[in-house]
């Protein structure tokens, strides 16, 4: 049913397997391309994910763990074949009991971990793909673990494929579009 509401296996074919991972160390030298998508109105992404939000939580030097140490920056750019981002991770790691551990910038400080994706149809690529394509980025940057908690099952109406192997969102922000009726809102809900 899902699928078939939002498309997603239809869209699924098209970015299977085109999406080239790109792992940037710093916020300056992602920041135009950052601006970029989450300026156009098909991004579909949570106010955590915006460029200014991150930005200001990684200057205030805020860790996930009482005990971080080291913690470094990598925003995991993933583009389509024709060289086009199409998913942007922001990520802090840090070591943990020996392991380098990989976590959505924001902690507990955001409720939403889920990454900006710049389109529904970037949003649609299989769940299975998206983990593999995680792993590899995570040999390449230094990431042993990913924890990637706090993944709403959808947002805006799209599917998000981190739900499936992530601790879920304690709320799934659920919203209501208001109609100039309010007696046929109230009917419709």
């Amino acid at each position: 049913l899902v699928h078939d509401l939002t498309g997603v296996g239809t869209m699924q074919e098209r970015v299977r397997g085109r999406l080239v991972p790109e792992v940037f160390r710093d916020l300056a030298s992602v920041e135009a391309l950052w601006r970029s998508i989450e300026s156009d109105p098909a991004v579909l992404t949570t106010p955590y994910q915006r460029f200014d939000w991150v930005s200001a939580f990684v200057a205030a030097k805020i860790g996930c763990t009482p005990r971080e140490q080291g913690k470094v920056l990598r925003i995991v750019v993933l583009r389509d074949a024709g060289g086009k981002p199409r998913v942007i991770l922001p990520l802090q790691v840090a070591r943990e009991r020996g392991v380098r551990v990989a976590r959505v910038i924001g902690c507990k400080h955001a409720n939403y971990h889920m990454p900006m994706f710049a389109s529904r149809e970037a949003a649609s690529m299989r769940a299975e793909d998206l983990v593999e394509l995680l792993r590899r980025v995570g040999r390449e940057a230094g990431i042993d673990v990913y924890l990637l908690g706090h993944q709403p099952r959808f947002w805006d109406g799209a599917a998000n494929p981190l739900h499936h192997r992530a601790e879920p969102a304690p709320s799934d922000g659920y919203g209501l579009i208001l109609g100039p009726d309010p007696e046929t809102t109230l009917k419709r809900v």
